[in-house]
């Protein structure tokens, strides 16, 4: 019915003390015919992923903090029928370091058709550490490391086999401003994309935005903290492919961390996050 890209906003923070289950789809050329809806979630979720799983096709929810101890994926089929959350997968069952593990503050995407889950916080009880550990969904979570721990970082898919990751916090818990270039899949990437080392954010961020600019290989990244202690930031840098560098760009209009960023046609959206300064979450666009 829709031939332009949705978005789906969905659980997450609400408030300091509370999660969110439910979901709201965003059509922002306001069709009718686009008018859909997603039931809620099993469980409330925060920090988790969403990922597209084309293979269904299906929506995946992942990992988060939630009332499971463990890393679990739950799916909701798209076929119109508006069913409800099923179970899906535990993207930590192959690895015996972390099975009973759960996972947060982590990066996703889809590659290749395939979902991917990359780095961030796993947790047992009190126990939270920054990982690499990296998977791939096929039939099975097939591992694929990450080089540097990261949690609260930003990755941005160049080709169906590359992505960029940029910030986030390291194994010692201070903000990275690196950037690395890597690649998983047996799939080869193709002109211009070529290997390469990336030079280092402007300013260490984490719970940042990032994203592709439309029709083009260069990105942006948005927002964020400098420091765990820091306030919610504004400023914007965008990295050319073609002169390997970075460039401070116009800021956003409103401080943020924790956001997406989304490119929907022409057009780059930050959406939600939290002003940490004023402890405000922010439900603008």
């Amino acid at each position: 019915k829709c031939e332009v890209p949705l978005v789906i906003v969905g659980g997450g923070e609400i408030s300091d003390s509370s999660g969110d289950s439910s979901f709201e789809v965003i059509d922002f050329e306001g069709r009718e015919k686009c008018n859909i809806s997603i039931p809620d979630m099993r469980t409330e979720r925060t920090l988790y992923n969403l990922i597209y799983e084309p293979k269904g096709p299906n929506i995946l929810a992942c990992n988060g903090l939630s009332s499971s101890e463990s890393a679990i994926c739950d799916k909701w089929g798209m076929t119109g029928s508006n069913q409800s959350w099923t179970y899906h997968s535990r993207p930590h069952r192959e690895s015996y370091e972390l099975r009973k593990y759960g996972r947060y503050a982590a990066e996703s995407m889809t590659i290749d058709n395939e979902p991917v889950i990359l780095g961030g916080m796993v947790n047992k009880g009190n126990i939270h550490q920054v990982t690499n550990d990296s998977s791939i969904y096929g039939v099975i979570w097939i591992p694929c490391q990450l080089r540097t721990r990261r949690a609260f970082f930003c990755a941005v898919k160049l080709q169906e086999s590359v992505y960029i990751n940029t910030g986030g916090i390291g194994s010692d818990l201070n903000v990275l401003k690196t950037v690395s270039f890597r690649k998983c899949w047996r799939r080869e990437y193709v002109y211009p994309i070529q290997k390469r080392d990336l030079p280092d954010i402007p300013s260490p961020l984490s719970g940042h935005g990032c994203a592709g600019l439309p029709d083009s290989y260069d990105f942006i990244v948005a927002g964020g903290s400098r420091t765990q202690r820091d306030d919610s930031q504004s400023d914007s840098y965008i990295y050319s492919w073609g002169d390997n560098s970075w460039n401070k760009t116009d800021s956003m209009k409103t401080a943020r961390f924790g956001h997406k960023l989304v490119t929907v046609g022409q057009n780059i959206f930050a959406i939600g996050g939290k002003q940490r300064n004023l402890n405000k979450y922010l439900d603008s666009i």
